[in-house]
C-alpha cells in the first residue's frame, strides 16, 4: 500500500506540471522515474503566475509528509 501511495502522489504531480508545462506556465520541466526513485524539476516562465504551481506542488508535498511522517524508514521528502 505504501508503494502505490507513494507512487500515486508522483504520478498526480507529474501529470499536472506536465499540464502546466503545456501551457506555457513552466518551462525547464525535467521528470525522471525509477525504481524507488522520483525526480521533478522545473522552472517558471517568465511572468507565470505561480499560485497555480505552488497549491499544487504544497497539497502533494503535503501527502509526501504524511507518509513520510508515518513511515520514516521508507519515505523521504526532499525538497
Amino acid at each position: 500500500i505504501l508503494c502505490s501511495a507513494v507512487s500515486i502522489l508522483c504520478y498526480t504531480m507529474r501529470s499536472y506540471l506536465e499540464g502546466l508545462f503545456d501551457e506555457g506556465i513552466l518551462c525547464n520541466f525535467i521528470s525522471e522515474f525509477s525504481d524507488g526513485s522520483a525526480l521533478i524539476r522545473f522552472e517558471l516562465s517568465d511572468g507565470a503566475d505561480e499560485g497555480k504551481v505552488l497549491e499544487a506542488v504544497k497539497a502533494v508535498l503535503t501527502g509526501f509528509s504524511l507518509l513520510e511522517e508515518n513511515f520514516p524508514d521508507f519515505v523521504t521528502a526532499d525538497v
